[in-house]
């Protein structure tokens, strides 16, 4: 429904198997206005089997209202790793927000109006398992938060991104400080 976040991603959203049903709730949910966040997480040992699912995976992108990925995700899918480029990659397939994590370095938004780079805290990394999960759960949160929805998403401002960029970085920072792999407890009391 309007203002919800359907997040779907990974090899997951690729499997034969359930990819009809997949692909048929993320275009219910967009017809009935959520938001959609697409990861694709995909790693190193993933690139033998992806180039034959890139149908997949570019159709999700383009499904997406946003997608956010990593560095290393964008290195692997397209070998890019300049955040401008990848963005020209996302917007010919269909998607205008891309938010590309880069670990120490941060998280960068692009859109039609904006390019925002968000630095990363200096932290002792102890696991980053959960780290790009963590770091989506924080933007969903911050999108929540301000209200943000599927008819405001053209319309967020550059400190409203900040805001929900920094969430998501502070989520994710959270989880690398740990071996839990969880935003602690507590956490949003803070």
């Amino acid at each position: 429904v309007e203002g919800d976040v359907v997040l779907f991603g990974s090899f997951y959203s690729l499997d034969a198997a359930i990819r009809g049903e997949i692909v048929t709730f993320v275009k219910e949910s967009k017809r009935c206005g959520a938001i959609v966040l697409y990861d694709p997480n995909i790693r190193k040992n993933h690139l033998a089997e992806i180039r034959t699912l890139m149908p997949f995976v570019e159709e999700n992108i383009a499904l997406a209202g946003i997608v956010r990925g990593s560095d290393e995700d964008f290195e692997n899918l397209f070998g890019l790793n300049d955040g401008e480029a990848v963005y020209e990659k996302m917007e010919s397939l269909g998607c205008s927000h891309l938010i590309r994590t880069c670990g120490s370095k941060g998280a960068e938004l692009f859109n039609d109006d904006l390019r925002l780079h968000i630095p990363a805290p200096e932290i002792n990394v102890v696991s980053t398992i959960g780290a790009g999960d963590s770091f989506n759960a924080g933007m969903i949160y911050g999108m929540v938060k301000l209200a943000i929805n599927s008819k405001t998403l053209q319309k967020i401002t550059g400190a409203q991104w900040d805001d929900i960029l920094q969430t998501g970085i502070d989520f994710a920072s959270a989880v690398c400080a740990s071996y839990d792999n969880y935003v602690p407890a507590g956490f949003m009391d803070k």
